[in-house]
Parts: C-alpha cells; structure tokens; sequence
C-alpha cells in the first residue's frame, strides 16, 4: 500500500474527519480558555497545561480511533464477504468471487494488514512528535515560565523580594535631559543591589519582559507587566523638571499593585549642570526607607534616614563594647543626617552608661526641642529624663510601654529585663521579658546584648532562689575568654547553692586562664565576699590572702591600690587597708564613694574617730545633681558597720529614693547590711519603687 491509497483508505474510513474534529476542537477550546482564564482567576499556567494535555491526548485519540472506528469497520467488512461467499455471490464492491482459497481474498486481507502497519507507523510517529513537542513545552514554558524572567537570579527570589524601578519622566521638555531619568535608575538599582536590599527589576527587564509575552501570545499592557506577571513588592517611580538654572527630582514608592503610595520623598534640587548631587541624594532616601520600612517597630524615625547614616548607627551597634569607636561612628551618622534621631538618642544613651550625666542631660535638652510631636519619641525621652531624674517608677513606666510596642528588640528587651531587676526590684519580671526573644542560634559571645540578658536572667534567678537555673545558664561561659561579670555570677552561684570549696577553687582555677589578672583579682575578692555572706569566714579569708600575695609588690595603680585596699579591710586589717585607700583617693576620688566609707569605717576601728569625721565631710562634698543614691548608700554602709542601725536604715531610704539601684553587690548583697535583712524596713526598702 502506498501513501495515497493510505490517506483514501483514512478518508474512507473517516479519520481525517474526526482528526479535523479533534484540531478545530481543541484550538476553540484554547480560546475559551484565553478569553475566561483571566475573569475566573485562573493560574496564568492554565493555557500552557491545556496546550499540554490536548498535545499528549492527540496519540491516545488516534488510537481509540482506531479501536472504536476503523476496527469494527474492518470487521464489518471482513464479515459481509463472509457472508457473501457463503451465499456463493461476489461483493458488489469488489466485483471478484470470494473463496479463501482465492488470490484475490488474500490480496483484500492482505491490504487490510497493511493498512494497519502503515496507520500505527503513524501514529508512533504522531506519538513521539506530541511527546518531543510536549517537552519542549515543559523545558521551556514551565519551568522558565514559572516567573518568566530574563534573568535566572529571579528564580529563587520571593515576589517580596523584589523592587521594581520604572522610566524616570523626563519633565524639562529637553531631550538632552533624558539621561538625568536613566542615570537616576542606574544610580538606585546600584545601591538596592550592591547593600543587598532586594532583587530589581529595571525597565530594561520589563521591556524584554514584555517582548516574551508578546511571543506567546499572552497580554503584554506596561501595567500589566508589573503588576500581573512581575509581582514586586514595591515598585519606584520619578520624575524631574527644571525650575530656572535648578534641576528638582521627586520620587515615590508605591505598592506591587500601583494603587497605594508607600512613601513620596520631598523634591530634591541642585544645580541644573550636576544632576548627580539630586540623585545621590535620592537614593540615600529611598535605601534608608528600604532598610528601615520592613521593621517598623525598632523605627523612632518620621521619615526614613539617611542610608549613610543608618550604616553608620549599625557600625556603631556593632562596637557597642568599644567606647571610642562606638561614638566615631554614632556621630558620623549624625554628620550625615542630622535628622536623625534615633542616632541623637544612642548618643545620649551612651554617654548615660558612662557616667557622663552633665553630658547627657545637655544633650537631652537638646534633643527635647527638636522633638516633633510624635509620640513614641516623646515617650522615649521621658524615659531618659526619668534616668537624669532617678526616677526609677517613671524609667519603668515609660519603658515598659516601648516594650509593649517592641518585645522582641533585642536592645529595648534587654533594657528592660535590666530596668525590672535592677532599678525597680522586680526579679520575677524577668524571666517572662527574657523568654519574649530566644536565644538559640545566637553568637552570643560576640553579642554584648546577648551576654548582659544571660546575667540580668542569672542574677534573678539567683534572687528568686532557682541557683540551679542560675548555674545552668552561665555555666557555659566559664571556659570562654572575658565575660568576667558572667563568671562573677557564676561563682555567686556556686557558693549561694552549697558547692563544695574545691569546686569553687577549680572555677577560679580556670578562669585565671581565660580573663586578665586584674579581672581574676576582682573575682578573688567577690568569691571572699560571698563566702562571708554565707557566715564562711575562713573560705574568705583564703580568697582574700590570695589576693593580696598576687602583688609581687607595693600597689600603684588605682586599680590595684582599690582592690588591695578592699581585701585588707575585708579581711579586717584596717591599718594596711587605709594606706592603700589614703593612695587610691589621691590618685583618683571620682565615684569612689565606697572607698571614702570603708576609709572612715576603718579610721573608727583603730579608733581615730576625728580621722574618720573628716573622711566623711569628704564623702559629704561628693553630693550632686547625679549622685543617685550613692553618697547617702556609702553613709548607710559606714553606720551599719558601727552598728548605729537608725542612721543605716535612714540613710538606706534615703539612697533608694534618690535611685540607687539594686545592683549585684548592693542592698541584700552588702555584708554590713546582713543585720537588717529580716526587718520590715529592709523589706520596705527592697519594694520601694514597686
């Protein structure tokens, strides 16, 4: 059988009708598809698998074609001659005598297996066809359509992920112009993309975008590009006119669906002639919104910064533990945006923590008259002019409601575990605020945020009597280098719960590796100091006299001269106590006011009271405005050791009103307070600001 006499034998038998069936069918079908996909919001792969399906389903329709049509055809046939050469006539079709035996009925069977062999060829060919064609689909419509991006970065990028920058119309009605808009595009791809903000798609992409829509026949409207098939997050629009010899860009930032504006920047001007001063300018603006948006809640700002400026805030964020850095690059950020106010309150802030309180409260009066109306930055300075105040109630009021806006920033959390615990007195506070952030996967040794939330957790556990707890959690730190105030709480712990002498000296062994000599001399006298809170004298005693022989000579420092001092009149050798603290407060008698009181304590114990009385008009000159509860604390100290406990217990409320905090060798933790501890004034006193 040749071909004609195939595709006749088809048309006879009619498949090429069902075949043209089946093509007409499934072409309008594609177009129904089309035209409903998009009013039925149908996925936009809806055309593609149609295309898929009606591809791999054309082999199987020629099959049961074969099976259902031309089969029983034949067999109709093949029993009609049956039927005739039982009735001993020829078929009116074939005009010849139909005997089996006959040449000519083996000839008509014979064309039937032909027929048979040819039209499953075909349909192998068909076959193999729809099945390549069918691939190339895949391979080339699905899984590069999927987002259906020039580039293949866009394969692994979220929709939120990316930003979309359109043209930047050129409004001067001067073409020489038109590279002002590419050069502003360029500029801000650059900086979204080299600080890592988002993947951008630039006009060029949605152009070629659009050429690949219009290739396969699917809507391809500007609009439509973006927001239907690209998807950004955002997408920044612009443009710029002339205003005299001025050259003034604007910008805005609208949603993915073009309907809602995010933000829209102030017009910037320069000079006409240097269009590159506008679009720095611009894109520092809209990088500092784009790092600062996604975070609401740790933003103080009304607008955004300065992206300059925000780098330079993170770098200082990150040398927290180095001063001078810290406020190199705390003050670069306020250079660079002088709007910026969340870097102005990290300046007063760290001055704070230094003790420098002139200087934060200038900078706080400063700061209180450039302060808009927006409350959440009035709030914040409340908090700091409670802190210049010593209003412990109002530092915990104010911060607490940050905190309800913001649990989970690491700073403003940490802040506040370190408000309820030690300037209100609230330890069972803490344990709720520290669990707000977890802290696994943390570098925590790198974190100095990380390391004070491990002791202010550890030092209210220790208070609430879980030393367990205490243990467990700062236990880890007693191998790594530094943490000495960890390894501090550590030993408190260690003693406070019971362990036995020799574990406490194999602590102290080890860290004399890891922390400096000074630091493991500090931790010598706190260990002597909670063994006799413990009623252990002589444990004490041992710690103490390891100190003091670590001096291979006479002390000369103000460091060393203070913690020989300290071990001597612990130890209750008040004569060599008061010649190193005679030394240390010629040397240095700033915030020394535990000094000046263990000095006069020890003039009234060899018994030079006039000695003593003019130490103490030395302790009284070092009242001021930001003492905070420290002179009248050392005044309680020093009648308490005389056992004048009315003035102790006076001057102690005087010092808790005044803001002394509940720190970690203060109140409960004094050893000349031990007497008071079971009274209704000491209870009083603990519970003053609650």
């Amino acid at each position: 059988m040749n071909l004609n006499q195939f595709l006749n034998e088809c048309q006879e038998k009619g498949v090429l009708k069902y075949l043209s069936i089946y093509i007409v069918s499934s072409w309008v079908f594609l177009q129904v598809v089309s035209v409903i996909s998009d009013p039925l919001k149908l996925p936009k792969a809806t055309i593609t698998y149609s295309l898929l399906f009606l591809l791999i389903g054309l082999p199987f329709y020629i099959f049961l074609l074969w099976k259902y049509q031309i089969k029983p055809l034949n067999k109709k046939a093949v029993s009609e001659l049956s039927h005739e050469e039982d009735l001993g006539s020829a078929s009116s079709k074939s005009a010849i005598e139909l005997n089996p035996d006959n040449e000519s009925f083996v000839t008509a069977k014979s064309f039937n297996k032909s027929f048979q062999k040819i039209y499953f060829i075909v349909l192998g060919i068909i076959g193999i066809i729809a099945i390549s064609v069918a691939g190339l689909i895949i391979n080339t419509a699905i899984t590069t359509s999927e987002n259906l991006k020039v580039s293949n970065a866009f394969l692994e990028t979220k929709a939120s992920d990316k930003i979309a920058i359109l043209t930047f119309d050129n409004n001067t009605a001067d073409e020489k112009y038109d590279i002002v808009g590419k050069m502003a595009v360029d500029w801000i791809m650059h900086g979204i993309t080299e600080n890592r903000l988002a993947q951008v798609i630039s006009p060029k992409i949605i152009d070629d975008y659009s050429k690949v829509l219009k290739a396969s026949m699917l809507p391809s409207a500007n609009d439509s590009v973006v927001t239907n098939y690209l998807k950004p997050s955002k997408i920044i629009m612009g443009d710029f006119y002339l205003k005299g010899d001025r050259l003034l860009l604007q910008s805005s930032i609208t949603d993915a669906n073009m309907d809602r504006t995010l933000i829209a920047f102030k017009p910037i001007d320069c000079d006409a002639k240097s269009p590159l001063e506008c679009i720095e300018a611009l894109k520092q603006r809209i990088l500092g919104f784009l790092v600062t948006e996604s975070k609401p809640l740790d933003n103080l700002q009304e607008s955004p910064p300065n992206f300059e400026a925000y780098q330079n805030l993170l770098l200082a964020k990150n040398n927290y533990d180095n001063n001078d850095e810290y406020l190199r690059y705390v003050n670069a950020a306020i250079a660079a945006d002088n709007n910026y106010y969340e870097a102005k309150v990290n300046r007063l802030a760290h001055y704070y923590n230094l003790g420098e309180y002139r200087v934060a409260d200038s900078l706080l009066k400063v700061l209180s008259k450039e302060t808009s109306t927006n409350e959440r930055q009035l709030n914040n300075l409340k908090i700091y002019q409670a802190l210049l105040q010593g209003n412990n109630r109002n530092i915990y009021r104010y911060l607490k409601k940050e905190y309800a806006i913001n649990p989970f920033d690491l700073e403003t959390n940490s802040s506040f575990m370190t408000v309820a615990k030690q300037f209100v007195n609230r330890p069972e506070d803490v344990g709720k605020i520290y669990d707000e952030i977890s802290m696994k996967g943390m570098d925590v040794i790198d974190c100095e945020y990380c390391s004070y939330r491990y002791l202010i957790k550890a030092l209210a556990d220790i208070q609430l009597g879980k030393l367990d707890s205490a243990i467990t959690l700062v236990k880890p730190f007693a191998k790594t280098k530094g943490k000495e105030r960890l390894k501090e709480v550590l030993l408190k712990a260690y003693v406070q719960s019971g362990k036995s002498a020799k574990a406490v000296k194999s602590l102290l062994v080890n860290f004399n590796h890891v922390v400096s000599k000074d630091a493991w001399r500090r931790l010598m006298l706190s260990t002597g100091k909670e063994y006799l809170l413990k009623n252990k004298p002589d444990l004490a005693k041992y710690y103490w006299n390891q100190l003091i022989t670590s001096f291979p000579q006479a002390a000369s420092t103000g460091e060393d001269l203070q913690l020989l001092a300290h071990a001597f009149f612990y130890d209750e050798k008040y004569t060599q106590a008061i010649t190193n603290y005679e030394k240390l407060l010629v040397i240095d008698s700033i915030g020394k006011t535990e000094s000046y009181a263990n000095l006069a304590i020890a003039y009234q114990k060899i018994k030079k009271p006039n000695r003593a009385e003019s130490v103490l008009q030395k302790l009284q000159n070092k009242r001021g405005n930001y003492d905070y509860g420290n002179v009248d604390y050392a005044l309680a100290r020093y009648h308490a050791a005389l056992s004048d406990d009315k003035e102790a217990i006076d001057y102690l409320y005087r010092a808790v009103a005044s803001g002394k905090r509940y720190n970690l060798d203060a109140y409960q933790n004094e050893i000349l307070f031990k007497p008071y501890l079971a009274s209704d004034d000491f209870e009083k006193i603990m519970s003053f600001w609650k």
